[in-house]
């Protein structure tokens, strides 16, 4: 595995030291074409990430894989292109390449990588945006994707983690994942800017991204919708609303800035017991139905704040910030009740490097106690030592590194305590607990 590693990695290094010598010239005339383009309304934008991740400790199994993600964005403004005042569209597709490395390799319900994804080329987000009053009101209807607007932390993005993006809470409580990336759904969103510090958004989505209909019975839900296109209604909706107030702390020193949001979701479908059979039984009794009962809705609260505590001068960006992010999921059918990040980023750490960036991240994820009641049953009526699962923690340190305009280098270390949340492993007769992880990336992004 060390070979193969070590292979990737340098595959990586050398395509990063060829695009940030590319010739002047090509970067000029495609320059002065977004430019035409942007005079006419129109902007096209481009994010390419390759990676290659090593699995070296722990998990499934130790391996090396390389996956990658191209998004292609088109932006238009019809103001300008048709003269529709106010009316923007977007859209953006992925072609998503690779092994992923988290279902076949680590086991965490946290996916390592936020890129990960079935190999597919598929449609993302496709919505119009009507502005009203000043643009302090807007309107967009499409084809969404709500970890693009909720619950996100401005600082935790520099993370690779998937879940310091759209946390497992969501992710594992509501059906396919919930609409988030790679998985958008049709769905409404209002937000409105009730203060210049302050706005209010709410999300209306089709509860299901990945509806099994028809032939398409697959249990993946990325093969239930391989290309983005099926634009299903057939989900009950999914209902979230966000409220966030942005503030500075005054000073004799820099602004330092920070953003609160406190938010709430509700899923309106039915939803499987994680214990109980329709009978009042526990699942795992040899005399169960198997049945699952159903639970009517699913729901949780967030909250999160993100602040900028360090500034080194006034006019840069340099300094620190931290933020924290906590939800929790009450239901009967959630597999996770409680969930918390928090985490700190640097810019210019180093001398001479003012744009990279550094970051340590933690997250927690808490198994439901219906769950874990449901995982003593399994092992009760089995009469064997079965793992019980009860908690996830991910740790990763990061550092971003700009190579060149709109090209970073970032290499990452994560380790993965209690993945799964404690679950056993397939791949061994006794099912004893995955093994910690512990995973080293590397990560190239060019963005044009």
């Amino acid at each position: 595995m060390a070979g193969r590693l070590r292979s990737r990695l340098c595959g990586i290094l050398l395509a990063a030291a060829f695009l940030a010598g590319a010739p002047a010239g090509l970067a000029s005339a495609l320059d002065d074409g977004r430019a035409a383009l942007k005079a006419r309304g129109i902007e096209i934008g481009l994010t390419s990430i390759g990676e290659t991740i090593g699995i070296l400790r722990g998990g499934l199994r130790r391996r090396s894989v390389y996956e990658g993600r191209l998004d292609v964005q088109v932006d238009a403004d019809l103001g300008v292109l048709a003269g529709w005042q106010g009316l923007r569209v977007h859209a953006n597709a992925y072609q998503i390449h690779g092994t992923g490395p988290t279902r076949y390799h680590v086991g965490s319900l946290a996916p390592v990588s936020g890129i990960e994804g079935l190999p597919a080329t598929r449609l993302h987000e496709l919505w119009l945006e009507q502005g009203f009053l000043d643009r302090t009101l807007s309107l967009r209807a499409g084809n969404l994707a709500a970890d693009a607007e909720f619950l996100v932390s401005p600082s935790a993005t520099l993370f690779t983690n998937g879940t310091f993006g759209w946390p497992v809470i969501a992710a594992a409580n509501l059906p396919s994942g919930g609409p988030a990336a790679p998985l958008a759904t049709p769905g409404l969103r209002v937000r409105w800017e009730a203060a210049p510090e302050t706005s209010l958004m709410f999300g209306l989505f089709n509860g299901d991204p990945a509806h099994a209909r028809g032939s398409r019975l697959a249990l993946d839900p990325q093969r239930r919708n391989p290309d983005g296109t099926d634009f299903s209604l057939h989900g009950s909706p999914f209902l979230i609303a966000e409220a966030a107030r942005a503030y500075s702390l005054g000073g004799p020193g820099p602004d330092l800035t920070g953003v609160v949001k406190v938010g709430y979701f509700h899923h309106f479908g039915a939803f499987d017991d994680v214990r109980i059979d329709r009978g009042g039984v526990p699942l795992a009794a040899p005399w169960s139905s198997g049945l699952p009962a159903r639970r009517r809705g699913n729901d949780g609260l967030y909250a999160l704040f993100d602040q900028t505590v360090y500034r080194e001068d006034e006019a840069g960006e340099r300094g620190a910030a931290v933020f924290a992010r906590v939800a929790a999921s009450p239901s009967p059918a959630s597999l996770v009740s409680l969930y918390a990040d928090a985490g700190i980023v640097y810019k210019g750490l180093l001398p001479g490097r003012p744009d990279d960036v550094a970051g340590l991240g933690l997250a927690h994820t808490r198994i439901a106690r219906r769950a874990r009641l449901s995982d003593w049953d399994r092992a009760l009526f089995a009469g064997l030592p079965l793992p019980i699962r009860r908690s996830e923690t991910a740790l990763e340190l990061t550092y971003q590194a700009v190579v060149a305009p709109g090209f970073t280098v970032q290499p990452s270390l994560q380790y993965v305590a209690a993945p799964g949340g404690g679950a056993g492993n397939p791949r061994r007769p006794d099912l004893a607990r995955l093994r910690n992880s512990v995973v080293l990336g590397l990560r190239a992004t060019v963005q044009y």
